[in-house]
């Protein structure tokens, strides 16, 4: 129950004055990209709401995308997909018979659950070669749901009743708050899952996390791509959009599907979300919570691109929210909260190794101090080695190293040298530690980044009014998570995002408390800076911040244009060759869209013909250079030494290839080709 303040009377007046302050502080500030303060910005947003109603001349903006039989397959197979992993969920939820959980926490532990050991299962499958049979399994498991649900339903009327908002969020008796915050919800929630269903325009995304699946589709098995050392790292979602690869018999639309299906654990976070702010602070505070993080741009930000961090999110908040419901019931001697928790938090591991840093190790830590026992940080450690275990194995058999390509030094690991892990250590160190740039780096989850949302910095601090301890605390293992990613990563902004569901806690709650106050003057300060704060944000999702491509913009177009504009070569290659044709590309590592059968090697592996006395593979068409990527890479990871300007000389000297030929696309110069002298 929220607590009384009356015997503080200046208590409203801070809270007003902060929520008032905070809010104008975040609006004021400069952003990167696009240019301006987040006002300015969103003013002209609002003016030209250019995702939706303009587009360009090569990729118009039209309703008439959201139509096109390539969405729909996608949204059928991701909801396929979270059938399946409910099923699943129910059954391993059944039994590990914890009790004594909210129908709403039920749910989101048992789809956490469930998408865990999909994932698991594909992976196993696919090493086995056996991913097509999964893809039966899946689509049976997700036929099976509906009439699995009914049966578990004794009358009509207890089934239909679960439909009701009230069952699921615990609502007080007066709903009106509620339905203001659904309100605010349903935009974004429109943008999720048209976003989710365009593709990604994400360097990232294009090289490993879809090219891997791509591969791994095509072989019909998972094996080692050594040209690619991105794939070799736990790939826990990358699993999901193999699968719905495999489901939609296509690696095209397949990614769409995975990218749709990997969208809903944001819905999935901000349910964990709301029921840790329910269990922490009390009655109403969860779909204030929840609210918070699916109307931030971030929500909306990890859907548009196929990255792991929005499955980190889900797992990183039901993690919490294991750990919470085993914190509070430490006086009990239950396993089960802990084994949960371990679950989730491998599950996290099994998608991104920053995992262990930001969710396995402060879980760990949280069960330890709370509760002494060993037995519990053992069961902990347990569930962790399940989800984790397999992706350790899978690395060590094939490296010799669990963790490759981290700790080289410590471990080795083959296809790797000390050159290289120089490289790659510097990469992906920390940018800078002058204390001068710390206001830059630090701001950046607490304020100053493009896609964070005001309501966490205007409302969070307001929690304390509630509950002063819990906040404190979990404020406090925020701030400790924030020192990590600054001193432990490269600071790449999405790392950090796995930690807006539990700012979003404090914010739900902050909000809750802020809104239900008696003082006008808070209450009205409260509404207008969260629907200020939910409209820009919409703003800023809407007008193209969060992805350049329109929303509603049809896929098999977009899929065309941005191989333009993303990879301008292999858009070139694709005009000249086709699937019979093998290209062997230098410098150029984002492949995901070829048509034809590429040979490449990310800009960490040994490039395709740097060795002069390498032998020209077999059945090869031709060979591209794209020396702008290499002048790229070498003002910022470096570059393979032997490969410059000339190095093909010799062997087009023998008569291995043909002299090379520009590539050139208006005045832009793509690259080189050399083809192969026909017989």
């Amino acid at each position: 129950m929220i607590q009384s303040v009356r015997n503080r009377p200046w208590v409203p007046w801070v809270a007003a004055a902060w929520t008032l302050a905070a809010s104008l502080w975040f609006f004021t500030r400069d952003l990167p990209d696009p240019a301006g303060t987040r006002a300015s910005v969103a003013g002209g947003m609002l003016l030209v709401p250019e995702q939706f109603l303009e587009g360009d001349e090569e990729l118009p903006s039209s309703f008439g995308g959201v139509f096109h039989p390539w969405r729909w397959k996608a949204w059928g197979t991701a909801a396929a997909v979270w059938a399946a992993a409910w099923l699943l969920g129910e059954i391993a939820f059944a039994n590990l018979r914890f009790r004594r959980a909210s129908t709403a926490e039920r749910t989101g532990f048992k789809f956490g659950l469930g998408s865990a050991w999909i994932s698991l299962l594909t992976f196993i499958a696919g090493v086995y070669g056996g991913g097509r049979f999964l893809s039966g399994v899946v689509f049976g498991l997700g036929i099976g749901v509906p009439f699995f649900m009914l049966l578990r339903s004794e009358l009509p009327g207890r089934f239909w009743g679960k439909l009701h908002p009230s069952y699921w969020l615990h609502l007080p008796q007066n709903t009106q708050p509620f339905w203001i915050a659904a309100l605010a919800v349903a935009p974004f929630l429109l943008l999720i899952a048209l976003g989710s269903t365009v593709p990604t325009t994400e360097f990232d995304a294009r090289e490993y996390h879809l090219q891997g699946p791509k591969e791994w589709f095509e072989a019909g098995e998972i094996e080692r791509l050594p040209h690619n050392v991105y794939t070799q790292m736990p790939a826990g979602t990358e699993m999901l959009t193999l699968l719905c690869m495999h489901l939609c018999g296509d690696w095209r639309i397949g990614a769409l599907a995975g990218q749709a299906t990997l969208a809903g654990f944001v819905p999935l976070a901000a349910l964990a979300a709301g029921c840790v702010a329910r269990r922490l602070f009390g009655r109403g505070c969860g779909w204030f919570a929840a609210a918070a993080f699916l109307t931030s741009p971030w929500a909306v930000r990890l859907t548009l691109h196929p990255y792991a961090e929005g499955a980190l999110c889900a797992y990183a908040a039901l993690t919490l929210l294991a750990v919470t419901i085993a914190v509070r019931r430490r006086r009990q001697r239950s396993w089960r909260p802990a084994l949960l928790a371990g679950l989730l938090a491998g599950a996290a591991f099994g998608c991104k190794y920053p995992a262990l840093l930001l969710i396995a190790a402060p879980a760990a830590t949280a069960l330890i101090v709370a509760d002494r026992r060993w037995t519990k940080l053992a069961t902990f450690a347990g569930g962790f080695a399940l989800f984790a275990g397999p992706w350790l194995l899978k690395n060590l058999i094939e490296t010799g190293n669990p963790v490759f390509p981290l700790l080289w030094n410590l471990f080795g690991g083959s296809g790797w040298d000390a050159a290289t892990n120089a490289r790659w250590v510097s990469a992906h160190a920390p940018p800078d530690w002058s204390p001068a740039r710390w206001p830059l780096w630090l701001g950046q989850p607490l304020g100053l980044d493009t896609y964070h949302t005001s309501l966490v910095i205007a409302f969070a601090p307001l929690a304390g009014f509630i509950r002063s301890g819990r906040a404190a605390w979990l404020a406090a293992a925020l701030g400790g998570l924030v020192v990590v990613w600054y001193l432990l990563t490269h600071r790449i902004d999405r790392f950090w995002a796995p930690l807006l569901p539990a700012g979003c806690v404090l914010a739900g709650a902050g909000l809750r408390w802020a809104t239900t106050r008696e003082d006008r003057p808070v209450r009205v300060t409260a509404w207008a800076a969260a629907g200020g704060g939910a409209l820009f944000n919409l703003a800023l999702c809407v007008g193209g911040a969060a992805g350049q491509v329109p929303f509603a913009s049809d896929p098999e177009v977009a899929s065309i244009v941005i191989e333009h504009r993303s990879a301008p070569l292999i858009a070139a290659l694709n005009e000249r060759f086709g699937p019979e044709d093998t290209v062997i590309l230098i410098g150029e590592a984002q492949v995901f869209g070829a048509e034809f059968t590429p040979i490449y090697a990310t800009v960490w592996n040994e490039a395709p013909l740097a060795d002069p006395n390498a032998a020209l593979p077999q059945n090869v068409t031709a060979v591209a250079v794209n020396w702008a990527e290499i002048a790229r890479y070498r003002d910022s990871y470096g570059f393979d030494r032997r490969v410059t300007p000339g190095f093909l000389e010799e062997r087009v000297a023998a008569g291995e290839l043909r002299p090379g030929e520009s590539l050139i696309a208006g005045d832009l110069v793509l690259g080189e080709l050399f083809l192969i002298p026909s017989e």
